[in-house]
């Protein structure tokens, strides 16, 4: 009989512990997990790889009361890809993470991604047109969006404007096509003073690739399945290259040439533009001379189009908080305020339209460089990323590519027959993507 009261203040101890824990569990936060990477996709210099990321958060948990973000600080980019396979093989992947475009085909192909197809098809703010259309296909695979674009940079055309005016020629229009490039060219490499050797050059590190998309034509379809090796403006693509490696001995060249200014046109990633448009290396240069850019040349059958490489971000397909990394990843990507950031903190370009072209991201970039002319126009990047191709995303794509690369750039360092080697190196091709 005297074991009732204690029993009784037992079960109301359990009682009220179980309560309490049930509060405590109810305010501590949700701590949303997230992926990044110190340093630059890019190869350039990066200012604060954190900023942009601490601004979003701070965002982010102001409209999203009891959920902190974390993410851990110090993976630098070279290591990143391994830190993130790591994590997801101890199954403690992050919620939501950049994806450097050369692993996102592993990760989509692995299931390790989230299919973002509902979430935004159910989104009533989003909008697919917001986007460049190819920094957005950087992100879908087998026709379904598993990411979306965080970041982007371009191939533009570099041009020298002091070697262009010195020698009769204007900037190129943003229209400009490769009867006008090879013109150039020609006339401007040459030997100036006479003693026998080449004092200028006209072009240096354009590659078979840019002349193969800015002719209407892609390497591989999207699927996969097939390549486009014989097609007449491949072949065209090729025979173009042959002919400026006639003009131009580039195995003499190297960046120092176009430090020097003794190039006049050199393609140029828009992070590296930033870049040699930025202190310390405008104080460094050998030589003093006015930089610009523009499209790239457009083929007989084609357009300006240009490269175009992405940093990707994504939702994990095993977060227990699917629907808040969603929300945070929306927040990065898709909020303007965020991506204009990019043009601050950033080294590429926001992959949104309203941001990049918005005359403010300029302003932003000339305020950041100190620069006293106008070298960002918001026009030529609008014109130049709505005329960008991504890579396709299939699972071989590495293996062919690399078959590729290197059979075409023998067919134009051996001014071979352009038609016969592509039939051959597409038969080549044919077992790998079989």
């Amino acid at each position: 009989m005297k074991r009732k009261p204690t029993l009784i203040v037992l079960l109301c101890v359990l009682v009220v512990s179980g309560i309490a824990f049930g509060v405590w569990k109810m305010k501590r936060p949700v701590v949303l997990e997230i992926g990044i990477f110190t340093g630059s996709n890019w190869g350039v210099q990066a200012e604060d790889s954190y900023h942009i990321f601490d601004v979003a958060i701070k965002k982010f948990e102001q409209t999203h009361p009891g959920v902190k973000c974390h993410y851990t600080a110090g993976v630098r980019i070279n290591d990143y890809s391994e830190w993130l396979a790591s994590r997801f093989i101890e199954g403690k992947g992050p919620d939501v993470f950049l994806i450097l475009e050369k692993d996102f085909n592993l990760f989509a192909s692995h299931g390790l991604l989230q299919n973002l197809d509902e979430l935004l098809e159910k989104d009533a703010s989003f909008s697919h047109e917001a986007f460049f259309q190819s920094a957005l296909n950087a992100g879908h695979y087998g026709q379904h969006q598993y990411a979306l674009p965080y970041e982007v940079d371009m191939q533009l055309m570099g041009v020298n404007v002091d070697l262009l005016e010195e020698n009769g020629f204007a900037l190129p229009s943003q229209s400009w096509t490769w009867n006008q490039f090879g013109t150039m060219v020609q006339a401007l490499t040459k030997d100036s003073d006479g003693d026998g050797n080449l004092d200028t050059y006209g072009e240096y590190d354009y590659t078979w690739e840019d002349a193969v998309f800015s002719n209407g034509v892609s390497i591989f379809s999207e699927d996969g399945k097939n390549a486009f090796l014989t097609d007449s403006r491949f072949v065209d693509s090729v025979r173009f290259l042959q002919r400026l490696r006639a003009i131009v001995p580039e195995q003499i060249l190297s960046q120092r040439d176009f430090d020097q200014g003794c190039i006049a046109f050199m393609p140029i990633s828009f992070a590296q533009f930033r870049s040699y448009t930025s202190y310390p290396y405008t104080v460094s240069k050998e030589r003093e001379y006015r930089w610009q850019f523009t499209t790239m040349p457009a083929g007989p059958k084609g357009d300006n189009v240009s490269r175009l490489e992405t940093v990707l971000m994504a939702v994990s397909n095993s977060s227990s908080h699917a629907k808040l990394a969603y929300d945070f990843l929306m927040t990065c990507t898709y909020d303007s305020e965020i991506q204009m950031q990019i043009y601050s903190w950033g080294q590429g370009a926001s992959p949104l339209k309203s941001v990049t072209g918005n005359p403010q991201s300029m302003a932003l970039l000339q305020e950041k460089f100190a620069l006293d002319d106008k070298q960002y126009d918001e026009v030529v990047l609008t014109k130049v990323l709505s005329r960008t191709v991504s890579s396709p995303k299939f699972g071989k794509y590495d293996e062919a590519y690399a078959l590729v690369d290197n059979g075409v750039n023998q067919i134009i360092t051996n001014q071979s027959n352009a038609n016969a080697m592509l039939r051959s190196l597409q038969r080549q091709l044919a077992t790998i993507l079989e």
